[in-house]
């Protein structure tokens, strides 16, 4: 069954994140099995799970020993 995209937080999160990052989640396609979008309203299957992206690797080969440096210190 599906529901809304904010009564699916409810369910999964206490606190439950706020709308604005639900719909980023829905959109990124973070939320498996992927929520559908009706209208302006987000169903989500009631058992759906968050599943947060992977982080970015940067790929540093080739790369001076000064840019190096620079992406260690941020």
């Amino acid at each position: 069954m599906k529901i809304t995209l904010e009564a699916w937080a409810h369910h999964q999160f206490d606190p439950s994140p706020k709308i604005g990052t639900l719909r980023a989640w829905a959109a990124s396609g973070q939320i498996v099995p992927a929520p559908v979008k009706v209208g302006r309203l987000w169903m989500v299957d009631e058992h759906a799970e968050y599943t947060p992206l992977p982080r970015h690797r940067i790929h540093t080969e080739g790369l001076s020993d000064r840019a190096l440096s620079i992406l260690k210190a941020a």
